[in-house]
């Protein structure tokens, strides 16, 4: 029983261990606990103004609202103008991907795809709400290999806790049967021992 304990212990810190791995690759790729921009962050766009961005070719990078308050998106109106000096309108959606440190919220509103390296220009409209304090996150394609291995660790993690529990009531029930084995062999023995 002791095993059963030990094993299903083990099973529930190889949960926690994947969870909290997973968690924290995302999370610290795109922003910090103290609200500054994480280590995959290329550069951060002010809302209601432009910002030139160098970025690399052929490449795709996700983009997150960071302000204050729960956000729902932008307006419509945000814009990027490539190296070659076309102007497109940026259109994403709200995504489920948000994270939150104490009172900023990083959320993610879309992904944008740079066909060629150069300087590209993001104009970001103001939030649903009409706030321009925010400002966007253009997060580097690189983070996808820490989501990768975030998602694996996760996924890992699980695999590893239902094995160990596996294994834990494999022993649970083999100690039992081996104590009922053991308990009878113990009776027969004492019955013997009598005559």
């Amino acid at each position: 029983m002791v095993a059963l304990a030990v094993f299903l212990g083990l099973a529930a810190i190889a949960v926690f261990i994947g969870v909290s791995v997973y968690f924290a690759s995302t999370f610290d790729s795109v922003i910090k606990s103290d609200g500054s921009p994480g280590d995959d962050v290329v550069n951060t766009v002010p809302l209601g103004e432009a910002s030139s961005v160098e970025l690399a070719g052929q490449s795709s990078y996700r983009l997150y609202l960071v302000d204050s308050a729960p956000n729902e998106g932008l307006k419509t109106g945000s814009t990027v103008t490539t190296p070659g000096g076309d102007r497109r309108e940026l259109r994403g959606s709200p995504g489920s991907n948000h994270v939150r440190y104490s009172e900023v919220e990083a959320r993610s509103i879309g992904s944008f795809f740079a066909e060629e390296d150069g300087e590209y220009v993001f104009q970001f409209a103001a939030t649903k709400r009409g706030d321009t304090a925010g400002e966007v996150f253009i997060v580097s394609p690189s983070s996808d290999s820490d989501l990768a291995f975030g998602v694996i660790s996760f996924v890992g993690g699980i695999f590893l806790g239902v094995f160990l529990i596996l294994l834990a009531l494999g022993l649970g029930v083999g100690g039992i049967i081996l104590w009922v084995l053991r308990n009878a062999a113990k009776k027969t023995a004492q019955r013997y021992q009598r005559y």
